[in-house]
């Protein structure tokens, strides 16, 4: 009979410690939340990200141009 109880009080521990490892788990919801979360932000890094990239086009054209004007430029100024 003594084994029976030591037995029974190691079950009781296990499931003690077992409980006490649940209720520090995430539950579906809180994960979804937590997914849901990220991914907004991640969205809206890569709208970022697509403005910058768009931006960066332009801004490579421009100074494409800007470097024709300029030898344009010098080279009227070298006839001169």
């Amino acid at each position: 009979m003594e084994k029976l109880e030591k037995t029974v009080d190691k079950i009781a521990l296990e499931v003690v410690k077992h409980t006490e490892a649940i209720k520090g788990l995430v539950t579906k919801g809180e994960f979804s939340e937590f997914r849901n979360e990220n991914f907004t932000r991640l969205d809206n890094m890569m709208v970022v990200l697509s403005r910058l990239d768009e931006e960066r086009v332009f801004t490579i054209e421009r100074v494409r141009r800007i470097e024709k004007e300029i030898g344009k430029i010098k080279s009227r100024l070298a006839l001169t």
